[in-house]
């Protein structure tokens, strides 16, 4: 086919030898200059083309503005369906009023042709930017939190989309704004609709829901666009599709039959949290996922601000479910064999059971439901590996959906954040979990003492002010005087004003209180270590090995206490099976191999924190490492870095041995100032 408009510049309108005339020419019935009518554009170039319609940069008759305009593929034109699929898009956009879905100007026809012309966003498709958030969680989290907004408000106007993808989502050409276009799969929740049944599974497969595979789209819910928007968040996080098969067919398979793999199997720089929002929004049942888009937003704005998500981990329960439908025959053998014990057992327990009323027994029932999750949150809280601790969250989140009003699972869930910072996630992410928990259970109840001391916790990490974290200790001393773990901080701030013989007594008590507490045990350790009694510490350090070897994985602090003793040897071999356990250079390994004159290999393992550092590993360990070094100036330097991020961990600093050589300058007089402490105080020269 030759070009018929020889007199026209063939540019990026061209496809196949086609100037942008000769595709509208194609695209419209011809008419005579006296059929234009009610079309009031001049059509520009051609910018999109879909299986429906063509879109066409145009300018507006009068007003003069740019605007896009949409119509009808010429080919299509003779099919009923597909003009009244287009002109469903049309009312469905029309019907809508959302900063972040693209607005419709005008709808009309043309020679029986239906066409209507919207905003014209300049900035392109998200398919064509999805690699810019790659790294960005907190733009990924932004754009889906605002898509998810506009996706509810069709939602909310019986409206689902059915076809969401980053192919569908235009961005502002200056803000970057997104705008939800192309609705021509949408459906009308409240009606009865003929459109779909030979195409019943039209969407894109990537990005469609299990359910809607299965071609039932009189049983999709707003779920089904949930699980498109977490699609889309999923390839934001990783650059990569959470199913991809080699077929049509394969990939469909695996998104109803196989779990997507965990974004931070991809990418460890993921948050945790962000991670577990986007695997609810994939969840196989539509019933697992975020009940409306509008829930999925407030979880990733949730998540912006710093305070704990509603998603969690799929427990015991859930996993069993699932298990049992990948393996419904096995499940149904096993669950005759426990039908008769089971019943048995239920049969006894109604037996002993006393008669009271009906509301009394289901109050009663309730409350105990929320004790036992509660309790099963302590023990899994007082965990050393990861996984404990968030199994700890987990059974605290449960008993609060048995009872919004329990302040101690409020108090649980700060707990649990508290100990996660203390190896597994960096402070400056874990302590806004701890404070809004911390808050929400003094909001419930004034007088509970470890709301206080999470609290306390808070102000000293997240906001430096040791003045409000002695108030919130002292405040949970008075309500509970036995709390080992009070105890364990009071020594803390004892130490940070210089007081030695009050933090060892406080230290003391704390052990004779709870001597079986692993994480007393380990605290108790750190601090003997910060004010020198390293023997003490040694042996405090062991017994919470015996109480928990995990420890060891958690943080080596048995082999920082043998370095500051000059047991060399009993470091080196310690730091290395820890790192080769976690993974993860370790900063102590640096600075023995730096204290020996190992110079080099201190110096590899400084580099490889460097590229850890925006993940595991904090900027104050980089200055320690060069502290070791001799190399004062830079170690300054990242200091300065640590106190212009305002990360958590850094009001430590004067208190670790490690800094001690640097006592005398007054740059870190300085950063101890900064901090909120009294170096007079704190400092031992």
């Amino acid at each position: 086919m030759r070009c018929n408009h020889p007199e026209t510049e063939l540019t990026r309108g061209t496809v196949g030898g086609l100037c942008p005339l000769c595709l509208i020419d194609m695209a419209l019935p011809e008419r005579t200059p006296q059929d234009n009518g009610p079309f009031r554009y001049d059509l520009i170039e051609e910018i999109g083309r879909g299986g429906m319609g063509v879109v066409y940069r145009a300018l507006q008759h009068g007003s003069q503005r740019q605007v896009a305009v949409k119509m009808v593929l010429a080919e299509q034109t003779a099919t009923p369906e597909i003009l009244e699929r287009f002109r469903a898009e049309g009312e469905a956009i029309a019907a809508l009023d959302h900063p972040h879905i693209l607005p419709i100007y005008e709808m009309g026809e043309m020679d029986g042709a239906p066409f209507f012309s919207m905003r014209l966003a300049t900035g392109g498709t998200l398919r064509e930017h999805v690699s810019e958030f790659h790294r960005q969680p907190r733009a990924a989290a932004q754009l889906v939190a605002k898509i998810a907004r506009a996706l509810h408000h069709a939602h909310e106007h019986g409206i689902l989309h059915r076809d969401l993808k980053p192919g569908n989502v235009l961005l502002d050409g200056v803000t970057r704004e997104p705008f939800v276009c192309d609705f021509g799969l949408a459906k009308w929740l409240d009606r009865a609709s003929h459109l779909t049944v030979a195409t019943s599974a039209l969407g894109t497969p990537h990005y469609m829901s299990p359910e809607q595979a299965t071609g039932d789209s009189n049983q999709l819910t707003p779920a089904a666009d949930v699980y498109s928007l977490g699609v889309i968040l999923y390839e934001l996080l990783t650059g990569r599709l959470p199913f991809a098969g080699d077929t049509l067919l394969e990939t469909l398979r695996l998104a109803e039959s196989t779990p997507p793999p965990a974004p931070r199997s991809f990418e460890v720089s993921i948050p945790r949290d962000l991670e577990l929002i986007c695997l609810k929004c994939l969840a196989k049942e539509p019933a697992g996922r975020y009940r409306s888009a509008a829930m999925l937003a407030e979880d990733l704005e949730r998540w912006l601000k710093g305070h704990p998500v509603l998603a969690r981990p799929a427990g015991p329960i859930e996993r069993g479910w699932r298990w049992t439908k990948r393996n419904p025959l096995v499940a149904a053998l096993s669950g005759a064999l426990l039908i008769v014990p089971l019943s048995l057992f239920i049969a006894l327990l109604g037996f002993q059971r006393a008669q009271p009323s009906h509301f009394t027994e289901a109050v009663r029932k309730q409350n105990f439901e929320a004790q036992s999750l509660y309790l099963q949150g302590v023990f899994f809280s007082n965990k050393s590996t990861e996984e404990g601790l968030r199994q700890g969250l987990d059974f605290f989140q449960r008993s609060l959906e048995k009872d919004p009003t329990s302040a101690r699972s409020w108090a649980g869930i700060a707990r649990a954040w508290n100990w996660l910072a203390d190896a597994y996630v960096s402070p400056a992410e874990a302590y806004p979990h701890v404070k809004f928990a911390a808050e929400k259970a003094l909001a419930l109840d004034a007088e509970n003492a470890e709301a206080h001391l999470w609290m306390g916790q808070a102000k000293r990490v997240l906001d430096w002010d040791f003045k409000g974290f002695r108030n919130e200790l002292d405040r949970a001393q008075r309500l509970d005087p036995n709390s080992a773990t009070v105890h364990i901080f009071l020594a803390l701030d004892e130490i940070a004003q210089g007081n030695t013989e009050l933090a060892v007594a406080h230290l003391k008590e704390a052990i004779r209180l709870d001597p079986l507490s692993p994480s007393v045990s380990h605290c108790a350790a750190i601090e003997y270590m910060y004010v020198g009694h390293l023997d003490e510490a040694i042996d405090e350090s062991r017994r919470t090995l015996k109480l928990d070897p995990n420890y060891i994985y958690r943080t080596p602090t048995l082999a920082d206490i043998y370095r500051e003793k000059g047991m060399f040897p009993e470091a080196i071999a310690l730091f290395l099976r820890a790192q080769e356990i976690t993974g993860a250079p370790q900063p102590g390994l640096a600075i023995t191999y730096a204290r020996l004159g190992r110079t080099a290999e201190a110096r590899e393992i400084l580099e490889d924190l460097k590229q850890a550092s925006r993940q595991k590993v904090s900027v104050e360990d980089i200055a320690s490492v060069y502290v070791a070094l001799g190399e004062k100036d830079e170690a300054f330097k990242w200091l300065n870095r640590a106190l212009d991020d305002h990360g958590g961990g850094v009001e430590a600093i004067p208190l670790e041995p490690v800094f001690r050589a640097l006592h005398p300058d007054w740059r870190f007089r300085e950063v101890v100032r900064h901090i909120g402490l009294d170096p007079l105080k704190v400092l031992r020269q």
